[in-house]
């Protein structure tokens, strides 16, 4: 349990298992029913193991600011909002790292700052928010792929690059390639992929010869993973 002076509390209340480069949802609860105004969180976490890439507010137009270990949130408006005890006030969308590994389990930390303003303009107090840790577990999305992951052949490519790879489960399975600018000349979204091996032809012939980045993302109910692996191309 981690608060600030005037008690604002933050408790994980649950804890979710994850694999490692996951993206998922954790939603931020509130213990009772609440009409505010404005509010401010500050939220801290492990940087090396886990990042918020984004917030959202279901209700109201939230403004987030990510830095190094640590994400800004703040909303304010004329109107209140109501929100009923145990709704989510904001979405994260977290992503796990490739340090994230056996044993982690990240438990986020509540900023001093962190505050809420109720329909009179009085500041909230005896307030407990609720957030899930993370932890680790291999045998998630991490097993999502079989054998020897993902392949590429041939490469370099001239015309038709074929990606193959083995799942242990149906999965959305997209592509993305990247060029040596960072832009993204290429997006193919081959929809659920059945359990088993699969090969899917990425064409060649319209792209300029070079280096690229080939990203591949597999995504389940439990998240989405991604995979980042090097496609030269000939003329």
């Amino acid at each position: 349990m981690a608060g600030k002076p005037g008690g604002i509390v933050l408790v994980a209340d649950q804890s979710v298992r994850k694999g490692k480069n996951q993206t998922f949802i954790l939603p931020l609860r509130v213990d009772r029913n609440l009409s505010i105004t404005a509010l401010t969180v500050i939220l801290s976490y492990p940087s090396d193991k886990i990042t918020v890439t984004s917030a959202a507010m279901p209700k109201g137009n939230l403004v987030y600011n990510v830095l190094q270990g640590k994400v800004l949130m703040s909303w304010t408006e004329i109107t209140p909002i109501t929100v009923k005890a145990n709704d989510t006030l904001v979405n994260l969308t977290v992503e796990t790292s490739a340090n994230f590994s056996t044993g982690d389990k990240i438990t986020f930390t509540l900023g001093r700052e962190t505050e809420f303003i109720d329909q009179n303009g009085t500041a909230v107090a005896d307030l407990i928010l609720y957030l899930a840790s993370v932890t680790y577990d291999a045998t998630s999305i991490d097993m999502l792929l079989k054998g020897s992951g993902i392949t590429i052949t041939p490469n370099p490519a001239r015309e038709t690059a074929t990606v193959s790879f083995e799942l242990t489960e149906a999965a959305r399975v997209s592509f993305q390639l990247i060029d040596a600018a960072g832009k993204r000349v290429y997006f193919l979204d081959s929809g659920l992929l059945c359990t088993g091996k699969n090969t899917v032809p990425i064409d060649c012939k319209e792209f300029a010869k070079g280096s690229y980045s080939l990203i591949t993302r597999m995504g389940t109910g439990e998240g989405s993973k991604s995979y980042r692996q090097p496609l030269i191309i000939t003329p």
